[in-house]
């Protein structure tokens, strides 16, 4: 039974990034790309493995490399983005009031 309780979840989560990308602008989609790629962490600040590239990350939100790189640098100056190099660290309670707060469709904790 828990097998297919943990394949249902799993299911709704997808069905609910799917509509996420479907219905969002530009912003909110990395946002909430980066919210998955981070919330695993055990701490407030979460390092997004270093094999994940920006251009990985553009593309698991349907933006172009560009568009993300802006959206980076202004998360950056907003304090929800840190690290250097390779190494994206995500201040994590800072992304998720961002994103709660940021017009358009709220998340739903995919």
């Amino acid at each position: 039974m828990n097998f297919i309780r943990h394949l249902a979840e799993e299911q709704r989560k997808s069905i609910m990034r799917v509509n996420s990308l479907l219905e969002t602008d530009a912003r909110r989609r990395f946002m909430n790309t980066i919210y998955t790629l981070a919330r695993n962490g055990d701490s407030d600040w979460h390092t997004i493995h270093p094999s994940i590239t920006q251009e990985d990350i553009a593309n698991m939100a349907r933006l172009s490399r560009s568009t993300a790189t802006i959206i980076i640098n202004e998360l950056r100056r907003e304090g929800v983005l840190g690290g250097s190099g390779r190494a994206l660290k995500v201040n994590v309670p800072r992304l998720q009031s961002l994103i709660n707060s940021h017009p358009g469709r709220h998340h739903t904790g995919v």
